[in-house]
């Protein structure tokens, strides 16, 4: 497989040499996942941080017998169960495949051993880290903070994406709505603009 994308990536936030890009692909491995199939389930451990060479996963979580959806991964971008990883605990949420998607993954003892081979590798892990940490504490206020329409239109001005290609049910549990308010969500911010245009 081509890996031109993942070194873009990793070179966004790292300079890679030739010697560390060698090293880094060694340990690269890929797995293809057909639509509905599991990557990860509720009790299992996440062993691997995973680039989306194609495709679109969900991460979601059950709560009283239903899907919640917590997270949407398009092609170009991480995904891992990142509380699971790093402690070796099993994870409390599933990650499935929404289209046949392609991941290359990089399991858990690699990650350490390119740490202690070059600290270029440690600064990587920490910017993604720290992204994660600042992705995952932007969601938490908002769902505390702001009031559904208020987290719809984020949504469709910060991931348009989401909108365009995720069923219309797995938004609404996103957002911590039922269907039918994201249905009223929509119809009164249509309403809105029509409104002002006049």
């Amino acid at each position: 497989m081509n890996f031109t994308k993942i070194r873009a990536f990793y070179e966004r936030f790292i300079p890679l040499t030739e010697g560390m890009w060698r090293e880094l692909e060694s340990r690269l491995t890929v797995r293809e996942l057909k639509k509905g199939e599991i990557f990860i389930n509720e009790g299992e451990r996440c062993d691997y941080v995973s680039f989306v060479e194609e495709g679109l996963l969900r991460m979601y979580y059950l709560k009283e017998g239903k899907e919640v959806s917590a997270a949407f991964f398009f092609s170009g971008i991480y995904l891992s169960v990142y509380d699971s990883f790093v402690t070796r605990s099993p994870s409390r949420v599933c990650v499935d495949a929404l289209t046949d998607s392609v991941l290359i993954n990089l399991d858990y003892d690699s990650v350490q051993t390119l740490y202690r081979m070059n600290p270029e590798f440690e600064k990587f892990g920490r910017l993604i880290a720290e992204a994660i940490l600042v992705s995952t504490n932007k969601r938490m206020m908002s769902l505390m903070l702001d009031d559904p329409e208020t987290r719809y239109k984020n949504l469709l001005k910060e991931r348009p994406k989401v909108i365009q290609h995720i069923p219309q049910y797995m938004i609404a549990s996103y957002l911590g709505v039922t269907p039918e308010g994201l249905s009223r969500i929509k119809k009164r911010i249509h309403t809105n603009v029509q409104d002002g245009e006049k």
